[in-house]
């Protein structure tokens, strides 16, 4: 039937991707993106990212960005990718800083992340330190900023935040690439999906 064709022409990206295991899967990862594309321009593809720490590039969104018809779910580790790599007094490892680079997409995350606090010493000598100015929802809506150049607009605002107990670990962000006015729907309909299972959550 025509629903079993769409579904198998999907099948071969999606179980490949799936049995891959972490370590192969940044290796693979672009390849299983590039395939995994609508059959036709009257339908669509969802693509739900659950990455393994920083593993997905701004560079992979903008490769995205150009395929229409891609709905696509974000789990963002706000807290666990971001958050925790940046120490309390805005000291980033070589290589942590490198992994934000490529998820955030250039180093200008750092300026709105950190910053610099100077002070006069007892000596009158100004001193200039570097401070963390981060919290989960503030990585978030940085992203979704950044989302929203590579994608003209076309991110929802609102997020889900989601992690054990009360903390922040990831935000389940939703954006799509078709840049067709009635696409606007699949925005409307996550938003309210979004807003539903706050409000659900919140009982």
């Amino acid at each position: 039937t025509t629903d079993q064709t769409r579904a198998g022409s999907l099948e071969w990206p999606t179980k490949t991707c799936l049995k891959l295991p972490h370590t192969e899967r940044s290796v693979h990862r672009s390849r299983c993106i590039r395939s995994l594309r609508p059959p036709s321009k009257t339908t669509r593809a969802i693509v739900f990212l659950d990455p393994f720490g920083n593993q997905v590039s701004m560079d992979m969104f903008r490769y995205m960005a150009t395929k229409s018809g891609l709905d696509i779910w974000y789990l963002f580790p706000a807290g666990l990718g971001v958050q925790r790599q940046i120490g309390k007094f805005g000291d980033i490892h070589d290589d942590h800083g490198k992994s934000l680079d490529r998820l955030f997409g250039d180093e200008d995350w750092r300026n709105e992340l950190v910053a610099e606090v100077s002070q006069s010493d007892l000596f009158g000598e100004t001193i200039t330190s570097k401070l963390k100015q981060s919290d989960p929802e503030k990585i978030t809506k940085l992203m979704i900023n950044r989302l929203k150049v590579v994608f003209e607009g076309r991110v929802v605002d609102d997020w889900l935040p989601l992690g054990p107990g009360n903390h922040h670990w990831y935000s389940l962000l939703f954006m799509w690439s078709n840049p067709m006015v009635k696409a606007t729907l699949a925005g409307k309909l996550a938003s309210a999906v979004l807003a539903r299972t706050k409000r659900s959550r919140r009982r």
